[in-house]
């Protein structure tokens, strides 16, 4: 199902990546990084700006920012804000635990919000479930009416491969051509069954720059208790996305508004990579030390693309 792209940025990822983890273990695809037109090799960093108060900042350039590449300061190529349609690729948990205290109504609810904010016809939606298994339920389209009419074949079974369903759902909307995309997981936040970790996946995830949005829907106790959330926080913070906890349906349609208004004011930071080949840190920033910027938290330098 996965798109074939390039082959040499993920073997770099997998020798960063645990030792043990084996191409034939993980399954891994190849994603491509997308790059604006140059005569070189771009990376490129999708960034969300706010203020203090959580509201998007528009208008900013690229004297407003700072990319801090591995501790040295880069200069920027181009900055822009990103325009048209937006990408969501939603992922469903439908393992066994959410039977418990009907978390599957919750998860059909939170994409019906979902649906609410977005715009049939030009926003593009794909639906996804996961179990031990990816399941692709619905793909991509613009007519919403599709993507609803596939939540009532929703059914709890099976162990929970989470971890393993974001990588596989990240690189396959990295491989959509001019994709404004972000991954849009709704689960409870168990995952008993995945070959990756978090940090892995958030690794996976990152070199493509697609962010991972998660709600975690009626979260048990233990989900509440590090080092559950903690995981999942650091999987989204990696990717440049965000973690919400929701328990009911004001809070849920606050978190689904606040996600579609960040996929809507993104900003596009193209800069010349660094040296030496191999995994750098990341850190963007705005030289107003008031707003808050978040962006993925590295990138793979000296992956170039296979000629096609």
């Amino acid at each position: 199902m996965l798109t074939v792209m390039t082959k040499n940025a993920l073997l770099v990822i997998l020798a960063l990546l645990a030792p043990a983890t084996s191409w034939a273990q993980a399954g891994l695809s190849t994603p491509q990084q997308p790059s604006f037109k140059s005569g070189v090799e771009l990376v490129t960093v999708f960034a969300v700006v706010r203020d203090r108060h959580g509201r998007p900042i528009t208008g900013l350039t690229s004297r407003d920012f700072d990319v801090v590449d591995s501790g040295q300061s880069r200069p920027i190529t181009d900055c822009r804000v990103e325009q048209g349609p937006i990408t969501v690729a939603i992922l469903a948990d439908i393992s066994g635990s959410m039977v418990v205290s009907a978390r599957l109504a919750a998860v059909r609810a939170t994409v019906r919000h979902l649906l609410s904010w977005l715009i049939s016809g030009e926003d593009e939606l794909a639906l996804f479930a996961f179990d031990d298994e990816l399941h692709e339920l619905q793909t991509f389209t613009t007519n919403h009416s599709e993507v609803e009419n596939r939540l009532d074949s929703l059914r709890s079974f099976g162990n929970t491969s989470l971890y393993d369903a974001i990588w596989k759902v990240g690189v396959e909307l990295a491989g959509r051509p001019g994709s404004r995309g972000a991954v849009f997981v709704i689960t409870d936040g168990q995952d008993t069954h995945s070959r990756l970790s978090a940090a892995e996946a958030a690794r996976v995830v990152r070199l493509v720059d697609v962010p991972v949005y998660i709600i975690a829907v009626d979260p048990s106790p233990d989900h509440a208790s590090e080092p559950i959330a903690d995981s999942l926080k650091g999987l989204s913070h990696a990717t440049g996305g965000e973690y919400f906890t929701t328990s009911s349906p004001a809070h849920t349609s606050l978190a689904v508004r606040q996600i579609v208004e960040e996929l809507r004011h993104r900003y596009v930071i193209a800069f010349e990579p660094g040296s030496p080949a191999g995994w750098h840190s990341l850190a963007v920033r705005t030289t107003n030390k008031h707003l808050i910027v978040r962006a993925r938290s590295g990138y793979l330098a000296g992956a170039h693309r296979e000629p096609t």
